[in-house]
């Protein structure tokens, strides 16, 4: 009878700590948008801003939808093709419900800018934060959960450059963007099924 109570002790035990470790879950997305960098600099105008950035994250959380999740995000973005942005921080993912949330971005890194009057040498530090309404459901049976997301971001460029900006945009998946066409495609040409 002993015995019994503690292999079932053993079993719950198990089966509680099973319940509540943490999962992971990958994102990566396309990301478009438009704005304006409002610079610092004695003699230098606001000016329209379009930027395209590659966007990905390993959130952390219980194994379950709808839960928060924290983890690492890198992003890397091109603003009006003349800047390369690499920057890395942590993101939050805050559930609504129905596979709906908002997610928060902060981070920091270095940009890499084409020079241009007033000011010459516009590489330096940056920092930045993303915030976005997301549909991100969690996916039960893979590591890769998919995200489309409408987002709002600012960025503050040091150094010799000083400036700010404000971006609004659209986020989506690259699975959607690039390997559903491929599927399409494959499938309309070959008449059978990409995973197949």
């Amino acid at each position: 009878m002993i015995r019994g109570a503690l292999i079932g002790a053993l079993v719950i035990g198990i089966a509680g700590r099973a319940e509540a470790q943490p999962e992971v879950q990958i994102s990566s997305r396309l990301a478009l948008g438009g704005g304006a960098e409002f610079a610092q600099t004695e003699g230098a105008d606001p000016g329209a801003l379009f930027e395209l950035a590659l966007r990905a994250e390993v959130l952390f959380g219980d194994a379950f939808a709808d839960r928060v999740r924290v983890g690492p995000a890198i992003d890397v973005r091109a603003a009006n093709f003349r800047t390369i942005e690499l920057a890395g921080g942590a993101m939050v993912l805050l559930p609504i419900g129905s596979d709906f949330g908002i997610t928060v971005m902060a981070g920091a890194g270095y940009a890499l800018r084409d020079p241009y009057e007033p000011v010459q040498d516009r590489s330096g530090a940056i920092a930045l934060g993303t915030l976005a309404l997301a549909y991100r459901p969690y996916d039960h049976f893979d590591v890769y959960g998919h995200g489309v997301a409408l987002y709002a971001s600012g960025r503050a460029a040091f150094a010799g450059w000083e400036s700010w900006e404000a971006v609004i945009g659209l986020e989506v998946d690259l699975e959607f963007v690039v390997w559903s066409p491929i599927a399409f495609v494959w499938t309309a040409v070959s008449g059978g099924d990409p995973d197949g």
